[in-house]
């Protein structure tokens, strides 16, 4: 019996493997990694194998490529669950942390936007707080201890600010916000290692590595709209 039930063990490991989605972890050339355009036949619901796709990304309106006011554009469109489009990274904060992108927010109902931008990060949480993931059971994202979400806020006066509900290994930014400032094209561009630093002063900046970076949507009663363009990591 012992015999039988390492066999079938063994079998049951082939066929994980098996199974498993390979993927690829993109890492910095020149100085930047380019993490999205998008690039001429993207597909938001098939990605190449450097994505990761949580949740239900592949409803039929959650996601696609479309020119928005002649910007090359994801429009991602929330709803009553959860979704995450993610690019895997292999980037030393310190020597990428600046992160730009443009974004078109569409009107929308509570405190945030929906649709977000998150980062995740490895390697400088000293106090032994553990990783987590995404949520999700089997994610594919990969291990991380911390995590940045940079949201559209309801008041523009939130610019800049975190969160006061605040987790222990995730923070909310406020990038921008403001029902006035919906539906035209911003270009931004934050400093993560700043926004690091401010969110954890205790950690080791220098170990830090930023693992992934993706567009989130979260639960709303009130769908709404969200386009995003070319996000890029550099130094």
């Amino acid at each position: 019996m012992a015999a039988r039930s390492i066999k079938f063990l063994a079998l049951a490991i082939v066929l994980l493997v098996g199974c498993a989605v390979p993927h690829t972890v993109i890492e910095p050339d020149g100085g930047q990694i380019r993490v999205l355009g998008p690039a001429p036949g993207f597909s938001p619901t098939t990605p190449p194998s450097s994505w990761v796709i949580e949740g239900t990304l592949d409803k039929p309106g959650r996601a696609s490529v479309v020119n928005k006011d002649g910007v090359p554009a994801l429009l991602f469109n929330s709803g009553s669950d959860s979704f995450l489009l993610a690019r895997l990274t292999r980037a030393k904060l310190l020597a990428t942390p600046y992160l730009s992108w443009a974004w078109n927010m569409g009107p929308h109902d509570g405190v945030t936007h929906p649709v977000s931008l998150v980062v995740g990060f490895r390697g400088g949480n000293l106090q032994g707080a553990g990783a987590t993931t995404w949520g999700w059971p089997g994610t594919a994202l990969p291990i991380h201890d911390r995590r940045v979400t940079i949201v559209w806020g309801a008041a523009a006066l939130k610019r800049g600010s975190f969160d006061e509900y605040v987790r222990k290994t995730g923070h909310r930014y406020f990038q921008r916000g403001g029902r006035e400032n919906t539906g035209s094209w911003w270009l931004e561009t934050a400093d993560l290692a700043d926004l690091y630093a401010r969110a954890w002063p205790q950690d080791d900046q220098g170990q830090v590595g930023i693992v992934f970076i993706g567009v989130a949507g979260q639960p709303a009663e009130t769908p709404a709209q969200a386009h995003v363009s070319g996000i890029l990591l550099s130094r």
